[in-house]
């Protein structure tokens, strides 16, 4: 019986580390719908625009897109950086809310990519990811990205804030 005593106390840690993930994903939630109320008084008179979502992250693509929505964008979602250049070329997006770690195709190859085609290189490009090394940093500013946002260091209707800022320009 001493294995399983282990095992138990095991599925209680993993049963207590989804229960840990859910509540952060349930206060996330909360946050952004009372940031949604700051945020729409801040883009009365914005006009409807296309914003591509590149984010291998389901909730986090989920929770842009659905803020997104409600202010009146059309949004397009992608799950890597190959898929999103596919989502480029049909959607035409006015914006592009980026990640840098995916699968497929990470952010910056993608971002290479990008600024390779005339029709393309324009378009506005603002990181949002986990990754804040210097190196990294440099790199996509070098490439022209409006604004590199850390995850953790901005609540949704800051990074909401810094998409309409760019796109009312």
């Amino acid at each position: 019986m001493p294995g399983s005593i282990t095992s138990a106390e095991e599925n209680v840690k993993v049963l207590l580390a989804l229960i840990k993930s859910s509540i952060n994903n349930v206060g996330l939630f909360i946050n952004w719908n009372l940031d949604l109320l700051i945020s729409r008084s801040c883009t009365t008179g914005m006009s409807k625009k296309k914003v591509l979502i590149v984010e291998d992250d389901n909730f986090v693509a989920e929770v842009y897109s659905t803020k997104l929505l409600e202010m009146g964008h059309e949004v397009v979602v992608a799950q890597n950086g190959e898929e999103g250049l596919a989502k480029v070329g049909e959607a035409r997006p006015d914006l592009i809310l980026l990640d840098i770690i995916m699968p497929v195709m990470g952010g910056i190859e993608m971002l290479e990519e990008l600024k390779k085609k005339e029709e393309w290189k324009n378009i506005p490009v603002i990181l949002l990811t986990n990754v804040g090394e210097k190196e990294s940093v440099q790199k996509v500013r070098d490439l022209g990205v409006q604004n590199y946002l850390i995850k953790s260091h901005f609540t949704p209707a800051e990074v909401i804030e810094k998409i309409e800022s760019v796109l009312g320009k």
